[in-house]
């Protein structure tokens, strides 16, 4: 999946270095120093292709691992520059942020988040974090007994209006169970019928952005064997990580969906339960945190008006550097770095003072869960569809 070198060096050189991305990228935001942006990690891979630099160098190889892979940059950009491609594949060539033993128990549905613990404490790593990270995926883990069980089909509860397929991803049945019981309660109130294949695997995201390429191709063979299926008219995301690595490198010929656009093209206030709305029990002061990934898809508007039908739902944006920070594994790996660039939406959380705050990304919410937990906040992190099934049951 990756380019050749000789293609990432026509890519790298199509940048003109002109900074337009660098008020864009929350690294160089942060650091205040070139090599820590978009444009500067360019010139870095650049002179490791031209042999002036070399891939051991300690500040080269910092430099290029902190980037959070938010291609924000990519969308500031004039000339088009494909940063992201640019940046998996320096990771290919120069050697992986991520261990390949732990992209490997992240991807594993079965005990992903344990896995993740126990590759840290083995590494010794686990010391090194603030007491909040590692903790928080073990007690995970340990909270969801294991892989959460979920039927094959779950028919739709009204006038059948299609049939789709729910991608679950290596995280959600272990982290996230409440949000794809979310996720089949709404679509099967819209009139979707929701099929969840068995031997569906991780999307490949993990993979994809440590330069495992040969790893990232047995995720999309997978899925490409799992998903192309004549029965589901698409295949529908509760992460939008994982919709945009399916959208951009999954190679599926099904239709790539995120559970949200789906779900606001459908969902009226018909569906809602006019008692919840009475009792007044729906209405709060809800933060929304836009993940980077969905930026990417586009897909704000379909949060802003599915959240709208909450009855008296006041809707707080929050932005902070425009990522939360977390990066994948960054915020596992780089702790420090996690927390430095999550500090201004902190800032802006304890300002506001939401009663949930809402984000469609698995990394996001645990990323977020772990600041708050961190500072001593209580507010609760949780996916929008959460928000929404709460108001139709």
């Amino acid at each position: 999946m990756s380019l050749s070198p000789d293609q990432l060096l026509a890519e790298a050189d199509r940048c003109v270095k002109c900074g337009l991305c660098l008020p864009l990228c929350p690294t160089y935001r942060v650091h205040r120093d070139e090599s820590e942006s978009p444009r500067g990690r360019i010139a870095l891979i650049q002179g490791l292709l031209g042999g002036m630099l070399k891939s051991d160098d300690t500040g080269v190889r910092e430099s290029l691992d902190h980037c959070l892979m938010c291609r924000q940059c990519e969308g500031g950009c004039p000339s088009g520059v494909r940063y992201a491609e640019i940046l998996d594949t320096s990771r290919v060539l120069y050697g992986s942020p991520v261990p390949r033993e732990l992209a490997d128990r992240v991807a594993k549905p079965s005990n992903a988040l344990l896995g993740v613990g126990r590759f840290l404490h083995k590494a010794g790593a686990d010391k090194l974090l603030p007491d909040g990270v590692n903790k928080r995926l073990l007690s995970l883990a340990g909270h969801s007994s294991g892989t959460e069980q979920f039927a094959p089909l779950y028919p739709a509860q009204r006038d059948p209006i299609g049939s789709v397929a729910l991608f679950t991803g290596c995280q959600g049945p272990t982290s996230e169970p409440k949000v794809l019981k979310a996720a089949i309660e709404c679509l099967t109130t819209c009139g979707f019928s929701v099929h969840i294949p068995e031997k569906q695997g991780c999307c490949g995201a993990v993979y994809q952005h440590a330069g495992y390429d040969e790893a990232t191709d047995e995720c999309c063979d997978l899925n490409q064997m799992v998903f192309d299926d004549k029965r589901f008219s698409s295949v529908v995301t509760v992460s939008s990580g994982c919709s945009l690595q399916l959208h951009e490198h999954g190679g599926l010929d099904t239709s790539v969906r995120e559970v949200i656009d789906v779900i606001s093209s459908h969902l009226t206030m018909e569906h809602f339960n006019p008692l919840r709305g009475e009792a007044g029990d729906l209405k709060r002061r809800v933060g929304v945190m836009i993940p980077c990934t969905q930026k990417k898809l586009g897909g704000e508007k379909a949060v802003y008006q599915l959240l709208g039908l909450l009855p008296g739902c006041d809707m707080i944006d929050l932005n902070g550097l425009g990522c939360c920070g977390a990066g994948g594994l960054n915020m596992v790996l780089l702790p420090q770095e996690a927390e430095q660039i999550a500090a201004p939406l902190l800032e802006e959380i304890m300002a506001a003072q939401p009663e949930v705050i809402v984000t469609s990304n698995v990394g996001c919410a645990m990323q977020l869960r772990d600041q708050l937990h961190q500072r001593g906040l209580s507010i609760p992190v949780q996916h929008p569809l959460e928000l929404i099934a709460e108001a139709i049951r």
